[in-house]
């Protein structure tokens, strides 16, 4: 078992510095270090529920409006179909009566 000082690094402004640099370093090496490993660890325990919840917040609402404009363009579509074929079934009787008119 391992004890590590964490306080820090959530309480000091030098703490934050550096998560930020751990988020955007190339460095994959660091993540093997025990020390970060117990660190993010504690970290994603602490906020794991906040961040789900966030995000499966937006997420939801995303998928909600993501299928209602499906849906909508869907039916649009459908409807301009059966506009188009309406029109097409006038424009036939209209030219069959040009056509016996003639005749």
């Amino acid at each position: 078992m391992s004890l590590i000082e964490i306080g820090w690094v959530i309480s000091d402004p030098d703490g934050f510095k550096f998560l930020q640099k751990l988020s955007i370093t190339q460095n994959m090496e660091l993540f093997e270090l025990d020390y970060l490993k117990i660190l993010i660890e504690y970290l994603y325990q602490r906020f794991k529920n906040k961040i789900l919840s966030i995000r499966l917040t937006f997420y939801l609402i995303k998928v909600v409006l993501y299928g209602a404009t499906v849906f909508y363009h869907e039916r649009r579509f459908i409807r301009l179909q059966e506009e188009k074929k309406e029109q097409l079934k006038n424009l036939a009787y209209v030219y069959d009566w040009q056509i016996l008119d003639r005749a």
